[in-house]
Parts: structure tokens; sequence; C-alpha cells
């Protein structure tokens, strides 16, 4: 574990771009604040700052659009507290190797509480964003319209495109509500082509990886192998309320990040068991996978650390 960063106040989000053609960038959030740095993680790992966006609120999540690329180009979401998102589009000044003026493309309006998520599909042609007033919206980064919305139960707590490295429909997209229903939904139809129920609720997260689905309540983490209905794994994991959670990509498909109030933790799902160098403790508010390397990143108070597989 190493220690990235301390900013002045707390660090909200942090997100490494999960897209390989940005997989060394990352972006998170302090107050109204987004900066987008480089991670280096030869040698003694390194956090580079690159471009700083002030927002009129606080930014409460973030998401990256596969349109980035190092040194060229940056795009990502900001949702605000004010339940508006904001696409932010940067192109890099090559002279001086840094970020240029940035260009707010779209400001998309519809929500009528908090975001609690946001993701792009794997083309950037949409966005798809979910929050506390129980539904999900398609957003076109085209025109900056909502092409649909989804009615939900409950509060929608996660939303997850399916991985980008399976050869399978990439139209499809995965829906948590807090009530325990995991939903799957092709980007075309307002009907779930399937639907996964939690064992335990109120669920606080949900991600989609390349070989589980995997949710997680207060007291349990869950994991479907592939599309299976039945749990490949339920492993009792004390968190508290709230918490974040990501799956592991094409390097480490078979291990869990949790984010929560009692740190931030990486959970075997083939061993079934905690990875012993991978514990931070602390109120963790967010944690985030690289896609090519075995490392994540980790927001807990007003750092940002480095944890290593």
């Amino acid at each position: 574990m190493a220690v990235l960063l301390r900013e002045e106040g707390v660090v909200q989000c942090c997100q490494l771009s999960p897209f390989p053609a940005s997989a060394s960038l990352l972006a998170y959030s302090t107050g109204n604040l987004v900066v987008v740095a480089e991670l280096a993680v030869d040698g003694t790992p390194t956090l580079t700052k690159k471009k700083t966006f002030q927002l009129q609120t606080e930014a409460v999540c973030l998401a990256w659009s596969p349109k980035t690329e190092n040194n060229r180009r940056i795009v990502l979401c900001a949702a605000g507290s004010d339940h508006r998102l904001q696409i932010l589009d940067v192109p890099f000044d090559h002279a001086h190797g840094e970020a240029g003026d940035s260009v707010v493309s779209h400001i998309l309006q519809g929500h009528t509480n908090f975001i609690n998520c946001c993701a792009f599909c794997h083309d950037g042609s949409l966005l798809a964003s979910g929050g506390d007033d129980a539904t999900v919206r398609l957003w076109s980064t085209l025109d900056g319209s909502c092409t649909k919305t989804i009615q939900l139960p409950s509060v929608c707590v996660s939303i997850a495109w399916y991985p980008a490295e399976a050869t399978e429909d990439l139209l499809q997209f995965l829906v948590a509500d807090a009530a325990g229903a995991l939903r799957v939904y092709h980007r075309d139809a307002l009907q779930p082509i399937y639907a996964l129920q939690a064992s335990s609720s109120p669920l606080a997260a949900a991600d989609w990886g390349n070989e589980y689905i995997c949710a997680l309540s207060d007291a349990q983490l869950m994991a479907w192998e592939g599309r299976a209905p039945a749990p490949f794994a339920r492993l009792a994991v004390e968190f508290g309320a709230g918490g974040k959670l990501k799956c592991g990509g094409r390097v480490h498909p078979n291990l869990i990040a949790i984010a929560g109030p009692t740190g931030a933790q990486l959970f075997s799902l083939q061993d079934r068991a905690l990875v012993p160098r991978g514990l931070c403790p602390g109120h963790a508010t967010d944690i985030s996978w690289h896609v090519l390397r075995a490392v994540c990143v980790a927001a807990v108070g007003s750092h940002i650390f480095l944890l290593r597989v």
C-alpha cells in the first residue's frame, strides 16, 4: 500500500479509466473540484495532475468515456449534487504537454434527486445514469437528449455495461436497486432481459465483471458466475452502511475490490478469502481497478492510496 496523494478536503470519488487507450488516467473529486491525473505504477508510484475542473456543485460520481486517449483528449462525465450531469471534453495542448481549456459539451438534466451512478457504453455514444429518484436514464452523447427512462421500484445504486472484453452483446447493461434486484437491460428495450435477486437488502452496490456479477449489501458479498441464476459464492462481509464495489478486469478476474466505512479491501472469489496485502483501513469512499495492471486505487478520507495485489 502506498499513498499517492493527500488533498485538503475529503476525496469523494476516484476512478481509473477502464479503457486501455487511457488506462493510466485517474479522475477524482474533492468538493466541487474534479481533477484528472496520470498514474505511474512502475517503481515508486506517482500521480501527476493534468487538469482541474471547477463545478458549481459537489461532484458525487464520475465516469470515463472510451473517447478518452492519453495525451490526446479527455472525455468524462461528472454528476453534481444539483442532480445534473456534465460531460467534459478536454483537448491536450501538445506544445506544453498539458490539458487545454475544458469544454462542457452537454449538461444533462432530468433526474429529480441525487445521482448515484453513471457509466458510458463501450463506443461512448450513450451514457446511463441512475439515482435516488428511482429512475435509470439513457442519454445521447451526440446531442445530450434523454433517449430512454426506466422506472425502478426503488433507488438505483449501480449501473454497469457489459464488459468490453466480452464477445457477446455490448449493448446490455446491469442495473441494481436498493431493494435487492439486479436486472439486465438492452439499450433499445424498457423491459429487462433477465433478473437476479440478492439474498439480502438493502443493496449498496453491484458490478458486472468479466466472469462474475457481484453485489454488496450491508452484510454480504454475493457473486453470480457468468449469467447463471444460481449464486457462485456468498461471503460474509461486515461493512456497515453504504459501500462501493468493483469487479476485477482482465488482469484480475477473480478479485473484488470493496470500499466502505471500515476501509478498502480486496477479496478473492477463487480462494473465498481476503487478499492479505489488500487492506487499507479508514472510511473508504471509492475504489477502482487499473485495467491493465494488478493494482487498484482507493479514496480514504483526504488520501488516495494505491493497493497492489
